[in-house]
């Protein structure tokens, strides 16, 4: 740019290349002081004052939603954008806590202080049901004759086939104790064999969601295409 002369230019052409060459400049020079002005009022400075902002939201409100609420820092003032965020964090602990309630009264809890022993109880059960399922299945299978043959039935089966894997090394791992889910985000959008599914399997509520979406869009097309195929041209 400070080589730029305009009394020597004699072909307008030219001239306009170097005035747009300018504008070019000035255009950048703004972008770069934006930024700034950004960076210096929303306290961007520290990498790691930064990184635990983010971390304090994205346990409650996921970090998907994090990443589409960083594009309003550029359209919000500072106060105004931390309002935002924190409304919506409080917003969704509220959320939580209701749930919570919610879940505590269906089992027959009235006090505040039986919380905290129920979750504990509970996560004792869902850890010491993968050590006894045979226990559980014959006891659910006898409310009727029908069920007890079916569940004979399936143990026969189960024996036979540890007999002819009997060869087989054992593998000596343990089993991991199933995961709480409570209050993490998706929680409340899970129905309760769902969470019984994420807590065994150790899946977070966002993630499973989001693998659920995926496979219904696959079979949805997927089932849409073989329904093509079948039609006759």
């Amino acid at each position: 740019v400070a080589e730029l002369d305009f009394t020597a230019c004699e072909d307008p052409v030219e001239r306009d290349l170097q005035v747009e060459v300018l504008h070019i400049y000035r255009s950048r020079l703004l972008e770069r002081a934006r930024r700034k002005w950004i960076i210096r009022k929303h306290g961007l400075l520290s990498q790691q004052k930064n990184q635990q902002f983010w971390r304090r939201y994205s346990a409650t409100l996921g970090e998907r939603v994090c990443s589409v609420l960083i594009r309003f820092m550029q359209l919000l003032s500072p106060d105004d954008f931390d309002f935002l965020i924190e409304s919506l964090h409080c917003e969704q602990l509220l959320k939580q806590q209701t749930k919570l309630l919610q879940e505590s009264r269906s089992v027959g809890l009235v006090k505040m202080n039986s919380i905290h022993l129920y979750k504990q109880c509970s996560r004792w059960r869902m850890s010491h049901r993968s050590k006894r399922p045979g226990l559980a299945e014959f006891l659910n299978s006898m409310k009727n004759e029908r069920s007890a043959n079916v569940w004979l039935h399936k143990q026969l089966v189960k024996d036979s086939s540890i007999l002819l894997d009997s060869r087989k090394p054992l593998a000596g791992r343990k089993t991991a104790p199933p995961l709480n889910i409570t209050g993490l985000p998706g929680y409340e959008k899970l129905s309760n064999r769902e969470k019984e599914l994420c807590a065994n399997l150790r899946l977070v509520p966002d993630m499973y969601l989001s693998f659920k979406t995926m496979l219904i869009n696959e079979y949805q097309k997927l089932g849409s295409s073989a329904w093509q195929m079948r039609e006759p041209s």
